[in-house]
C-alpha cells in the first residue's frame, strides 16, 4: 500500500509521466486489497498514467492477452493466482506481451519462501509500503526498458563474452539515439546516468550492510539498465554480483563491488563525454 498522509488530498504531480512518444502511459495493476488498490490506482492517474485495476493475478493475465500495456504492477500475494505466477504466464506469452515490463510489490521481497527469486521474472520491484517519489522513479526506469527493448529488440538478450570489454556499444548507442529527438534524447541520458549512480551506490551500501536480497535486487536493475544502454562491461560486472547476491556467497562480492564502482565511474564518464558532442 501506498503511504499518504492522513486527511491529505493526493495533489496532481507537477510533470506528467509520459511515453516517448508523448502518450499517457497504459498501466496494469493487480492488487487483492481494495484499499491498496483504490490508492494506487489514483496515485497513477495523478502521475498522468492510463490504469486498469484488477483485484488477482488471474484477471490480470486475461487483460495482458486483450488489451496493450506499457507497464504491469503485480502484488506478490494475491489470491486465485499469485504474482509470481501471473508473471511466468505472462512472460510465457512471447511477443509483445510478454515482454512488458513487469514490476512486482510486496512487503516480502527478501523473503524467498515467499517471493521466490522475483529477479528471474520482474524487472523491478517495491517494496510496500512505497512513497510516491519510489513509485514514480519505478515507473520511469520501466517506461525507459520499454522504449530501449522495442528500438534495439534486444535488451532482454544475454551479453555475449565477446562484448564484455566494451565500455559503450557505440553502434548500439546510436541506434537508440535515432529513434529519440534531440529534447528526448538528452533526458534520457540525464535519467540513465541518475540511475546508474544511484542503483550503484545502493548496491554498495546494502553490501556493506550484509543485505544480499537488495544486492540482488539492485545489480538486476542496473544490469537492465546498462544492457538497454549499450553498456555492456557494466551488465555484466552487474549479472555477475546479482548471481552470486542470489547464491549467498557475501565473500566473493566485496571485490566484485568495487570493480563494478570504477566501471561505473568510467562508464559514466563516457556516456557524459558522448551527450556533450552531441550537444
Amino acid at each position: 500500500m501506498m503511504v499518504e498522509s492522513m486527511g491529505t488530498r493526493i495533489q496532481p504531480e507537477a510533470g506528467l509521466l509520459r511515453c516517448l512518444d508523448g502518450s499517457k502511459p497504459r498501466v496494469l495493476l493487480a492488487e487483492d486489497s481494495d484499499a491498496a488498490r483504490i490508492l494506487t490506482a489514483a496515485l497513477l492517474r495523478r502521475m498522468g498514467c492510463q490504469v486498469d485495476a484488477v483485484e488477482h493475478g488471474e484477471e490480470a493475465l486475461s487483460h495482458v492477452q486483450n488489451f496493450s500495456y506499457d507497464l504491469i504492477l503485480l502484488d506478490i500475494e494475491m489470491p486465485i493466482m499469485d504474482g509470481v505466477i501471473a508473471a511466468r504466464e505472462i512472460r510465457a506469452l512471447g511477443g509483445a506481451a510478454g515482454s512488458t515490463p513487469l514490476m512486482a510489490l510486496s512487503a516480502f521481497l527478501a523473503d524467498t519462501s515467499k517471493c521466490g527469486h522475483w529477479q528471474e521474472t520482474f524487472d523491478v520491484a517495491l517494496a510496500k509500503p512505497a512513497g510516491r517519489d519510489d513509485l514514480r522513479g519505478a515507473i520511469q526506469s520501466a517506461l525507459a526498458s520499454k522504449v530501449h527493448r522495442n528500438a534495439l529488440g534486444a535488451s532482454s538478450q544475454p551479453v555475449s563474452n565477446a562484448s564484455n570489454e566494451q565500455l559503450i556499444d557505440k553502434l548500439q548507442m546510436a541506434q537508440v539515439k535515432a529513434h529519440l529527438s534531440p529534447l528526448a534524447w538528452r533526458q534520457l541520458v540525464e535519467a540513465v546516468a541518475a540511475e546508474m549512480r544511484d542503483t550503484v551506490k545502493a548496491i554498495a551500501f546494502a553490501q556493506s550492510a550484509g543485505e544480499s536480497g537488495v544486492v540482488a535486487q539492485n545489480a538486476h536493475r542496473l544490469k537492465g539498465i546498462a544492457r538497454s544502454f549499450a553498456a555492456p562491461k557494466l551488465a555484466h560486472l552487474a549479472e555477475q554480483i546479482e548471481t552470486k547476491a542470489i547464491h549467498n556467497t557475501p565473500e566473493d562480492l566485496d571485490g566484485s563491488v568495487t570493480q563494478l564502482r570504477k566501471v561505473a565511474d568510467t562508464t559514466l564518464l563516457a556516456i557524459a563525454t558522448m551527450a556533450e558532442r552531441a550537444a
